[in-house]
């Protein structure tokens, strides 16, 4: 299972979008070197949209296909009418959401992808060429009925069943059909004409979001080294101080407070799943000290680490509590 944090951003400028100036960033968290999870099966049949008045990103490309339902798909500006069958391949960083019919279910199926890290890694000797297709899948929604695109529907579902029922070396054989996924894709958005694909709004092109979206990559690809404010602004070029203007007026959170929840989601994973002292654990996420983790640990969870781990078969419902003070305010 993923572990995902949800954490709502101030939108400024954002006239053309059709939901309000608040968009939620919700961070999954990948293994190393995995490159792709799914979210699967019957738990995905639901009315979506019930109670949600808030467009979302991902840090990573999502795949969607709807096996069943009626409804709509917001993307930023714009509004698709989807059926059974319709797929979706939206890029990271982009503001979308889905809506079934009034009273009705949809059962959607997904993908999430790692798209720079996979391609950097099976591209290693083509690193252009990486750099090129990985800004073509980025540049926008590709939205489309199977029946328009077979080939590449039937790789995506292909995909889904090696993730749902992962025989041996499903890892493997599921990463070799990526690749020919994300050519498709990145081919068919290289047109830039396709009535099925939808630009990157404009608005999200600003350099305030460019900074901010950057800024969210680096910290998500680094957060396991002893990184400072000073790194990430290098990184991102911009000074420290508009940085740190900048991230807390968008996030409402600070630069090195949002590395530490990051840090501490990943030590939460490892926890539910190892016997590693917690010790390790913590320097293996980033902490500089078990001083630091155990007191980021208990400002979050008002409770140590040892007795959290106790409770690990109440992880979900925790872990969603712990965090909720982030959202509060902020609608």
């Amino acid at each position: 299972m993923m572990n995902i944090i949800i954490i709502k951003i101030f939108y400024n400028g954002s006239k053309s979008m059709t939901k309000k100036n608040t968009i939620e960033f919700r961070y999954y968290d990948m293994n190393p070197g995995d490159y792709l999870f799914a979210l699967l099966g019957e738990n995905w049949i639901r009315e979506y949209g019930h109670d949600i008045d808030v467009l979302h990103f991902h840090n990573y490309l999502e795949i969607g296909y709807c096996r069943f339902g009626d409804g709509t798909m917001e993307f930023a500006d714009q509004i698709k009418e989807y059926h059974k069958g319709n797929i979706t391949v939206i890029p990271k960083n982009y503001p979308h959401t889905t809506n079934s019919l009034q009273g009705t279910l949809s059962y959607w199926e997904y993908l999430f992808v790692d798209v720079d890290t996979f391609l950097n890694n099976v591209m290693s000797h083509r690193k252009f060429d990486a750099k090129n297709m990985i800004n073509d899948i980025n540049s926008g929604v590709f939205y489309f009925h199977e029946d328009d695109y077979l080939d590449l529907a039937d790789n995506i579902k292909e995909i889904m069943e090696i993730m749902r029922y992962q025989k041996d070396y499903y890892l493997d054989e599921a990463h070799g059909l990526l690749k020919s996924v994300l050519i498709k894709i990145a081919r068919e958005n290289s047109s830039r004409n396709s009535s099925s694909y939808i630009e990157m709004p404009k608005n999200l092109d600003s350099r305030s979001s460019s900074i901010i979206f950057n800024v969210l990559d680096y910290i998500n690809e680094n957060y396991r080294q002893d990184i400072k404010i000073s790194d990430v602004a290098a990184a991102c070029y911009v000074s420290e101080t508009h940085l740190r203007r900048l991230f807390n007026n968008h996030m409402r959170i600070g630069v090195l407070e949002y590395i530490n929840l990051i840090r501490i989601n990943k030590a939460c994973e490892i926890m539910r799943h190892s016997n590693d002292s917690i010790a390790s654990i913590a320097y293996s996420c980033g902490f500089s000290s078990l001083t630091t983790f155990n007191r980021n640990f208990n400002k979050y969870f008002k409770v140590s680490a040892n007795n959290w781990r106790k409770s690990a078969e109440n992880y979900e419902q925790m872990l969603e509590k712990s965090f909720v003070h982030f959202e509060e305010g902020w609608k």
